[in-house]
């Protein structure tokens, strides 16, 4: 009896243990997994997706066969005055190198994009035609046409041939490959090719609309007087303004989370031109790449060329930013953008302003040393 009954408390305790430690065995798996699938979410949260977005505005094959380019080119050339010449030859050699310009680009990222391994964005005036555009997947190695976001027409003839001039095409551009990728996760590095000027960052080659009345005759009147003033009305500069640009990043971070570790304003005078543009600049933006208050040879900015010394697997972003500070492209991050902003300002000032404090000065020192001269005069009176 007592020994089949400590056999029996034997059994029993051993059963209670085999639960105990199954009881506790779940727990500790349960608690594995948890963190496990805590950590896979926390790394699929921090996964950062790079890509470049390449958004080229080239002169299109429409503007250029436009009856507005021939009627400017018919004022143009027969005008006697000298300059007017020289800017029809410029126009017409716009129109045929700034898309052979953009296809270059265009196939030197997408053989980088998949030797190093990162997604690659297109946007072109002649996709925008089409209502597409696309998109290089480093996953799978292939392209992709994606249709863009129907897009209500424009009353201007000028923008009507430029569609990527308009703010209306950036923002849905960057809007609509941004909504591919999870939000938060978007680090984009943005290059806008173009036509740029003081406060417009992508314009038309040409803005100058000759169908409005009498324009062509104004036209002829001021290549003849070489007047260089205010642009009237129906040769007023249309596009996306800087100010607007950077609206426009700022709505596409606010939708998507999205970060910009560097931006490329690729058009010429595509510094930011002064305080207000400055403070517009989105807390998203880390770098911003520009021309300053100069011009830019897109032919000079070979992107196979800069990003073929990048070796895989390194940072291709930062490889790229020196490139272009090596081929004189200004590179500025947010704690340094300021300089170039107060040098264009300091420049603005007349150079007569600086001279104010040493007259103020000397006549200062004057009046005292006459009054000290007075002084011993009436001392030895």
């Amino acid at each position: 009896m007592t020994t089949t009954s400590n056999v029996e408390r034997w059994c029993g305790s051993v059963c209670r243990a085999r639960r105990s430690f199954v009881r506790h065995g779940l727990i500790l798996a349960s608690l594995l997994c948890a963190l496990a699938f805590g950590a896979g979410e926390a790394a699929a949260k921090d996964a950062r997706h790079p890509l470049l977005v390449y958004y080229g505005d080239e002169t299109s094959a429409q503007a250029a066969q436009s009856e507005n380019y021939a009627a400017l080119l018919e004022v143009l050339r027969s005008s006697e005055s000298p300059r007017a010449s020289v800017v029809a030859e410029n126009i017409v050699k716009d129109a045929e190198k700034f898309p052979l310009l953009v296809k270059r680009d265009i196939e030197a990222l997408k053989a980088q994009a998949k030797r190093l391994g990162f997604d690659l964005a297109i946007f072109t005036n002649a996709l925008a035609f089409d209502g597409a555009y696309q998109i290089h997947r480093a996953a799978t190695g292939k392209t992709e046409t994606h249709k863009l976001p129907d897009i209500p027409p424009t009353s201007s003839p000028i923008l009507a041939t430029s569609p990527l001039s308009r703010p209306e095409y950036l923002r849905a551009a960057l809007l609509s490959v941004s909504a591919l990728y999870p939000a938060g996760s978007l680090d984009m590095v943005l290059i806008t090719n173009g036509h740029g000027g003081r406060d417009v960052t992508l314009m038309p080659r040409v803005n100058a609309d000759l169908s409005q009345a009498g324009a062509a005759l104004a036209m002829r009147q001021m290549l003849e007087s070489d007047d260089n003033g205010v642009p009237p009305a129906w040769a007023r500069i249309q596009g996306t303004s800087k100010l607007a640009y950077w609206q426009i990043l700022s709505d596409v971070s606010a939708a998507h989370d999205v970060r910009f570790p560097l931006v490329f304003r690729e058009t010429c005078v595509s510094g930011i031109r002064n305080f207000t543009e400055l403070f517009a600049v989105p807390n998203s933006v880390e770098s911003i790449a520009h021309s300053g208050t100069g011009n830019l040879d897109g032919w000079s900015l070979d992107y196979g060329e800069m990003l073929g010394s990048v070796a895989p697997g390194s940072d291709w972003i930062a490889g790229l930013a020196d490139a272009l500070k090596d081929r004189g492209v200004q590179v500025d991050s947010g704690a340094t953008s300021w300089f170039g902003v107060l040098f264009v300002a300091l420049r603005g000032i007349p150079s007569v302003v600086f001279f104010v404090p040493l007259v103020l000065w000397l006549a200062w020192y004057a009046s005292r040393h006459y009054r000290r001269r007075r002084k011993l005069s009436w001392a030895k009176t």
